[in-house]
């Protein structure tokens, strides 16, 4: 006989019940609802909200949101309005749920879930005090947030027991602050959108594809180096998804001196993609 079991998540999602939070959340949420084991309420933090908490079901899980200050009010105070927040509600609701699952450490989450009552377990998707090591800009608003962000996640991930992650990388990097912590090895779930039957009718094609946008972290200036670098010989097309513009592509070409790249030749980039449309560029 299966037990349900009541699962909490602290994780970031919107305030519009019609919006999709990050895939590997929503995709994931919906697979363990759907399994009729598990009963799952998402917790998370809106500024946007009119209320002091917004409720909603969304494909068979529960979605709670508590209002806290906007974001340059959220810098000023230091985030603490809203860590205090989650921790006054983990206090009062922790005991309902049977394990809390704190998705990534770059919102103060894990800070917040510190010394629950109930088992608890952090997975780790981006790693502020590492990332910041690779941030090329020398002061800007995004390496202040990160900086403060890093003091609480090393704080946050000296205090945690138990994590999940994905890679050799971020195993070391958690063990690096925390040598006892119990580390469970596991990926993303991907979205079933990139699981579609299409038989072997494939097009033979030289096309390289790249989706990481122009955000520095995710590689793009190797990328164009090696593809500047193998262009020469080959009839190759390489094409961006993501974040970034035209504009900012030529620029970024221009900077590195990548004589061989041509926006809109032998390089695109086509912005922001839904799945549908990432699954026929790769087909």
């Amino acid at each position: 006989m299966s037990v349900t079991r009541n699962v909490l998540w602290i994780a970031p999602y919107p305030a519009d019940p019609k919006a999709h939070a990050a895939p590997w959340i929503t995709s994931l949420a919906k697979a363990l609802s759907l399994s009729g084991q598990i009963k799952l309420t998402i917790l998370s933090t809106s500024s946007s909200i009119s209320s002091s908490t917004l409720e909603f079901e969304k494909d068979g899980y529960r979605v709670i949101l508590l209002k806290v200050l906007p974001p340059k009010w959220e810098i000023v105070t230091l985030y603490l309005f809203r860590i205090l927040a989650l921790r006054r509600w983990l206090k009062n609701n922790q005991m309902s749920y049977d394990l809390v699952h704190v998705h990534g450490t770059e919102h103060q989450f894990e800070l917040a879930s510190v010394g629950l009552k109930r088992p608890t377990v952090v997975s780790i998707q981006g790693i502020l005090f590492r990332y910041l090591k690779a941030l090329p800009e020398t002061f800007s608003s995004k390496k202040l947030i990160w900086l403060l962000g890093s003091v609480y996640e090393r704080w946050g991930i000296r205090k945690h027991k138990h994590f999940v992650c994905r890679t050799h990388w971020d195993s070391a990097a958690i063990r690096s602050l925390n040598p006892t912590a119990r580390i469970f090895v596991g990926w993303e779930m991907i979205r079933t959108d990139f699981f579609v039957e299409e038989g072997n009718n494939f097009e033979e094609k030289s096309n390289v594809l790249f989706l990481g946008g122009l955000n520095s972290i995710k590689g793009i200036a190797e990328a164009l180096y090696v593809f500047d670098a193998v262009v020469q010989n080959d009839d190759l097309t390489l094409v961006i998804f993501g974040d970034g513009s035209v504009k900012d592509l030529n620029a970024l070409i221009q900077r590195k001196q990548l004589a061989n790249l041509k926006v809109g030749v032998n390089v695109f980039h086509k912005g922001r993609a839904s799945a549908d449309q990432i699954v026929k560029e790769m087909l």
